[in-house]
């Protein structure tokens, strides 16, 4: 559909994504949120059959440019290290992942940001936390809603030391994790200003997506999501505004 936003949560090798096949020739934009491999074990998905779906993502990726690809902290441990998430990796294909992911690093950000209605929608795998961003007052000079300021910092290397940042919430030894790590409970006490921003992440798996404070919507639910020129957030093949879990 014209103008449709189509957004692809974590994959995890998972085969749910193959919707937006059907909508590659549309005038819409196609929104992976990261991970994309490292399955989880059960669900009997193998290592070999998530690298297999990886490639087919990058080769669509790179024939279809409506399709973003942004970075989860699972995609981080194959192009910049383990020290960032060392979490069911595929140590056998490590290299070879590595090597797919820096010779197509030009198809991955962090963060895509797309004007809608009156909001500014920002993407992230795991959502910009002030939480995070207030402890690097040295890094984050700059708007920290800019996915372009994002992006550059991210490809200058001056995240590289704290893209790792995980919160206890997710076993880690930080208050809060990076924007690649932030668990959803950690974005509970951020300040959410402006408030024209509405976050859309992933990272946290659910069974049911969750709306905090109308600012922050995590749709990690293993479903494919589309947003239209209002903003209205829907299942995919749903014609219903979803209806999310509110805290």
């Amino acid at each position: 559909m014209e103008n449709m936003i189509y957004v692809v949560p974590d994959v995890h090798g998972r085969k749910f994504w193959e919707v937006i096949k059907a909508h590659l020739n549309e005038d819409c934009e196609i929104i992976f949120l990261g991970d994309y491999v490292d399955p989880y074990s059960h669900e009997y998905i193998t290592k070999e059959q998530a690298f297999e779906n990886f490639k087919e993502i990058i080769d669509i990726a790179r024939n279809n440019s409506n399709v973003h690809l942004l970075l989860g902290n699972h995609d981080l441990e194959y192009m910049l290290g383990t020290d960032i998430c060392n979490c069911r990796c595929d140590f056998e294909r490590y290299e070879e992942i590595k090597k797919l992911f820096n010779d197509n690093a030009d198809l991955f950000n962090l963060a895509y940001r797309k004007i809608i209605d009156k909001y500014v929608f920002l993407f992230t795998h795991a959502g910009v936390s002030d939480r995070w961003t207030d402890n690097y007052p040295e890094i984050f000079d700059c708007n920290i809603y800019s996915d372009s300021n994002i992006n550059n910092l991210f490809k200058s290397g001056k995240l590289r030391r704290i893209l790792g940042d995980c919160g206890y919430e997710r076993g880690g030894y930080e208050p809060v994790g990076s924007l690649v790590w932030a668990d959803i409970r950690e974005h509970l006490n951020n300040k959410f200003y402006p408030e024209i921003i509405k976050q859309i992440v992933g990272h946290t798996l659910i069974r049911h997506g969750i709306n905090i404070k109308d600012s922050i919507y995590c749709l990690d639910t293993q479903n494919v999501f589309t947003i239209d020129d209002k903003g209205i957030i829907r299942e995919y093949g749903e014609e219903r505004p979803y209806e999310f879990y509110k805290v």
